[in-house]
């Protein structure tokens, strides 16, 4: 968050009420939430605040993401990997294969998969075969589906290849592609 812890659990746009915040941390808290990690009170406090919402779509961020990430415990209907780079080598792992295997921890079976172009060339054939080991069959975003994504706001040609990804998500959420 920028500001306020708020701001990291948005509905309909907007961070969610004070009051329902409060709401939510005090079920995660009498829930034994309190021997949670940071990561994990906040993201099962935005389970409860989302659950008590009624939302119809949820996106869920991930920390560092992949197997070990608190997010990983909520079924997705489609999983996103935008790119694997060296990054968080202390946790995730020292070469480009073991971070894309954690990673790619998130794909499940029967799940839509999308994996992004934003990472290192050489990791996007590691998430896919993870993907298709998974059995969850991957969208593979290309420099064609990148091309087509309008100017977006954000600064950086990577955020248009993950605005690509953005898109084949709600395409495979609402079944617009096949990854057959």
């Amino acid at each position: 968050h920028l500001t306020e812890l708020r701001e990291r659990i948005a509905i309909d746009g907007a961070p969610i009420a004070y009051a329902a915040f409060v709401s939510a941390a005090e079920k995660v808290s009498a829930a034994g939430g309190d021997e949670l990690t940071f990561f994990e009170q906040v993201t099962a406090i935005a389970c409860v605040a989302i659950a008590f919402a009624n939302v119809d779509v949820t996106i869920l961020e991930v920390g560092l993401g992949g197997r070990l990430d608190a997010t990983n415990a909520i079924r997705a209907d489609v999983a996103v990997v935008t790119g694997v780079a060296m990054d968080h080598e202390a946790i995730l792992g020292d070469t480009l294969e073991k971070i894309a295997a954690e990673k790619a921890g998130i794909f499940k079976y029967d799940q839509f998969t999308v994996v992004g172009a934003s990472g290192l060339p050489e990791g996007v054939p590691l998430l896919v075969d993870a993907a298709l080991a998974a059995g969850s069959p991957p969208q593979i975003v290309d420099d064609a589906m990148i091309a087509a994504v309008p100017p977006v706001a954000l600064v950086g040609e990577h955020q248009r290849a993950n605005a690509a990804c953005a898109i084949a998500a709600i395409n495979a959420l609402y079944g617009k592609v096949s990854a057959d």
